[in-house]
């Protein structure tokens, strides 16, 4: 199941409240095949094998005769993909074997805590992962939000540190980086 539970909802982001001179920055940044890039243990592969079978010269052996092969990645259309995804995505910000920077956990979204937005002044940002993709949101005084828009927000500075160490390749030109309007997760966001 991975972290199916821990998928955030849309419907979370009601909770956010701005005061009259605030306005709210959403940056976005992509993975590219993320579930692809992980290699599962070698213990799962029996798991992991196709139904149907495929001649054993197109896989490198040297007879024709008929093998079964398996996925040595975290194949779409597995009934635990998403979850597995999600899980991987989520402890690569928050948790690095190099201690870079981590994303505080306090300030993410998830599906079973309230929001990490608040009217405090401390909880400006917050963050979550959806699958293959990094949300971030800045709650800040106008004049600085406008003076900030199409900057890069620290938390996605934070999260490519991460993504280098792991070796997961983004999508560059999906990102987005502080806007006001934003389409995102079936969504229209206007901060």
């Amino acid at each position: 199941q991975g972290d199916m539970n821990e998928l955030p909802l849309t419907g979370q982001w009601a909770a956010i409240c701005l005061l009259a001179h605030e306005l709210m920055l959403w940056s976005s940044s992509d993975r590219r095949c993320l579930f692809d890039v992980f290699r599962l243990p070698a213990a799962w592969r029996p798991y992991m094998v196709f139904r149907e079978m495929v001649p054993g010269n197109l896989v490198g052996l040297s007879s024709a005769a008929p093998v079964h092969v398996c996925s040595t990645t975290n194949a779409m259309g597995w009934i635990s993909a998403v979850g597995v995804s999600q899980h991987l995505h989520r402890n690569m910000l928050r948790i690095s074997e190099r201690r870079t920077k981590e994303l505080h956990c306090v300030a993410e979204w998830r599906r079973r805590r309230s929001a990490p937005l608040s009217g405090m002044q401390a909880d400006f940002a917050a963050w979550l992962v959806y699958i293959d993709n990094l949300e971030v949101q800045e709650i800040l005084p106008a004049v600085e939000a406008k003076s900030l828009q199409g900057s890069v927000a620290e938390f996605i500075k934070q999260a490519r540190e991460n993504y280098l160490v792991w070796g997961s390749e983004g999508a560059d030109d999906k990102d987005v980086l502080r806007v006001f309007d934003v389409q995102v997760l079936g969504e229209r966001v206007d901060g």
